[in-house]
């Protein structure tokens, strides 16, 4: 008997390892296909730091860049780029490489809170390696927006399973102050705040309690810290709060996460319109539901299950929301930008944990358990087929491939956007000493091309 369920846990094992690996490699096909050697769009403006050369590593780790700051993801690009002559590819790889270490760390998560990892368990890299998010390794790649951000919420998710109590809240400090200054990880500082004060409030012993009052005071100091010399800068020129219409918030929230399923909604069809929103509003039902019902259980009982579900919930939703508050002016449509699509993992994996959760909590509906699960399983591998019918992927491939290769046989911006219908940065003279720069020190694309 013994060696039949070992037999069965290495059929489990084989199982979910060859998938990790095929979706790995796929996503490393996939960059290395589509991800082209030029600084594009708003690398233009978070790389300043580095063009100009002399500079701080706390000005590389605090360099705003839009709402959020730069952080961890500054400091490492400040070490890659020199290294790699600025070779934007070797960026790509590198965030690829984040988001295998975070589902890495997804997996023995789950193997922490819900025992023996099983051939369901391929939900994870199904999650994870999803080539939806795919402008965070081909459009504008950058470490300190999605695959950074989206390893340190995991990390987070994983300390939170660790059974001793000062090394929890030490690393949850940490973990705070890089979350905050790290891209939109910053709303991941707000539940650990709550979790840590639920475990101030909880603990059995004066040492614990005193190691998470301090840890509670020192994560809500580094988050406050995140506004010290903060410039109000929304991401688009559009901004405005509140709009006419309030309940296009709640729309493009749907939306947002419904395209992470895969649910790009054709907004031109109202058949199909009315069929993608109901799917939207379903799966968006369902994380509120996990966030809701994991917050019952942790005023209930405080289990870890229900704190990591709760965490990793809460960011994906605070993430939604406050992007929907700042992107809304530019239509609904901006909800299923492929770049949103990192941070609702977290969402997911949180929904995924809920289902094996309410797996053990109702043993005698085990049937509507399974169905539910395999159920999920269908939708995070069909998500996958839409990728096809994206044109983004192809447009900013091609497109950058064009104008590169216009511009190292004419050096001239404005032509080549026209003559490759695409464009590297909005304002052409604002980039043109960084092209020189590059072009004199034959960095970038530019060394390509002397070889």
């Amino acid at each position: 008997m013994f060696q039949l369920r070992e037999a069965n846990q290495s059929l489990h094992l084989l199982t979910l390892t060859v998938v990790f690996l095929a979706l790995f490699f796929r996503l490393i096909w996939f960059v290395d296909r589509y991800a082209v050697n030029v600084i594009f769009w708003d690398q233009w403006d978070f790389l300043t730091q580095l063009f100009k050369g002399q500079t701080t590593l706390w000005q590389l780790f605090s360099w705003q860049h839009g709402p959020p700051r730069q952080g961890l993801g500054g400091l490492i690009q400040a070490v890659v780029y020199p290294l790699t002559d600025w070779n934007v590819r070797v960026e790509a790889f590198i965030a690829a490489g984040f988001v295998a270490v975070s589902c890495v760390l997804a997996m023995l998560i789950k193997r922490k809170l819900f025992g023996l990892l099983h051939w369901s368990d391929i939900a994870i890299p199904l999650a994870f390696f999803t080539l939806l998010q795919f402008e965070a390794f081909i459009g504008t790649s950058n470490l300190a927006h999605g695959p950074v951000p989206l390893f340190l919420i995991t990390l987070s998710a994983w300390v939170l399973t660790l059974n001793n109590q000062a090394l929890r809240a030490m690393s949850l400090v940490v973990l705070v102050f890089l979350s905050t200054y790290t891209g939109f990880a910053l709303f991941a500082a707000i539940p650990v705040i709550i979790i840590l004060f639920i475990f101030s409030w909880r603990s059995k012993t004066v040492k614990n309690k005193w190691f998470n009052i301090g840890a509670l005071i020192l994560s809500m100091a580094s988050f406050g810290s995140f506004f010290f010399h903060y410039q109000h800068a929304p991401a688009t020129d559009c901004f405005q709060f509140p709009l006419e219409h309030p309940l296009e918030y709640v729309w493009f929230s749907v939306f947002q996460f419904g395209s992470a399923w895969g649910a790009f909604i054709p907004l031109n069809f109202p058949f199909l319109l009315q069929l993608f929103k109901l799917y939207a509003v379903g799966l968006f039902l369902i994380l509120l539901a996990s966030i809701a019902f994991s917050s019952f259980l942790i005023i209930k009982n405080q289990e870890v299950k229900s704190l990591v579900i709760f965490y990793l919930g809460s960011f994906t939703l605070l993430f939604i929301v406050f992007t929907s508050v700042g992107r809304l002016c530019l239509g609904l449509e901006a909800a299923f930008s492929s770049r949103y699509v990192s941070y609702a993992i977290p969402g997911i994996l949180a929904m995924y944990f809920m289902i094996l959760l309410f797996g053990k909590l109702v043993k005698t509906r085990k049937w509507l358990h399974i169905t539910i699960l395999y159920g999920v399983l269908f939708l995070l591998i069909i998500k996958e087929a839409n990728v096809f019918f994206s044109n983004g992927i192809n447009w900013y491939s091609e497109g950058k491939r064009n104008w590169v290769n216009c511009y190292l046989e004419n050096h001239c911006i404005g032509g080549c956007d026209k003559l490759a219908n695409f464009k590297i940065y909005p304002d052409s003279n604002a980039i043109v000493n960084k092209l020189d720069y590059l072009e004199r020190n034959k960095l970038s694309f530019f060394k390509e091309s002397s070889k």
